[in-house]
């Protein structure tokens, strides 16, 4: 399962597997892994939770709140995983065919661990902030923040200044909807006395800011990288 796997990610279940052995644990879950993450501060992954405010300090904070040692004897070797552990292997594999990738990254093991929403993980992490709608759009920009030594990009075949023209109107469009879509959320919560409708449409709303802001920081981090790769 394991051999589309970066030597990230496969560092990644080595350091939990550590982790787990570090709490005198006969076993691999996930909280270990989301562990091992923090412990890998050169991954994508760590590098994405720092760019949404999660600091790897205040997930081993929370982890270790719940988290009690096991018997003093500690089990060496590898370490056998939880189901909920296997699934997120299974679902950061998932997430990669998504993105038309053929490595799986650190990045998909922590979208792994959101999906698999009854582990410890993910109550840690969502309980910091943390979802795949933040998550994604800085995947796909980690995966290709390395600007190529050639004037046009892997990802579109476009020079770097079609790219950023193409996107540009996008942007702005998006833009433009943000006021015309407020103004009608607004409308409809006034005109509306349906609890269930008013709750439907604040999650409509939550859901449309997560997506909003990582769209434009993934243009704008785009445009100052090229910017000072051309410098």
């Amino acid at each position: 399962m394991f051999e589309k796997f970066t030597d990230n990610a496969r560092k990644i279940y080595a350091l939990a597997n550590q982790e787990a052995q570090r709490f005198h644990h006969e076993y691999i879950g996930t909280e270990h892994i989301l562990l091992g993450i923090t412990k890998h501060k050169d991954c994508t992954a760590s590098i994405i939770l720092k760019d949404i405010d999660i600091d790897s300090r205040k997930i081993r904070l929370e982890i270790e709140k719940t988290l009690k040692s096991g018997p003093d004897m500690v089990t060496m070797g590898k370490l056998p995983q939880t189901p909920r552990a296997k699934k997120i292997a299974e679902f950061a594999i998932d997430k990669a065919r998504e993105m038309k990738l053929t490595t799986v990254g650190s990045e998909h093991i922590l979208l792994g661990l959101l999906l698999e929403k009854d582990g410890v993980a993910a109550q840690v992490l969502t309980s910091l902030g943390a979802t795949c709608e933040k998550i994604i759009p800085l995947c796909i920009y980690n995966r290709n923040k390395t600007v190529p030594s050639s004037p046009h990009t892997a990802l579109t075949g476009m020079s770097k200044e079609e790219f950023l023209e193409e996107i540009r109107p996008i942007i702005n469009d998006f833009i433009d909807y943000d006021g015309d879509f407020n103004k009608l959320v607004t409308s409809l919560e006034f005109h509306s006395t349906d609890f269930v409708f008013l709750s439907a449409i604040k999650e409509m709303r939550n859901k449309y800011k997560q997506i909003k802001q990582p769209l434009i920081n993934l243009y704008s981090s785009i445009a100052d990288s090229w910017k000072e790769h051309n410098e």
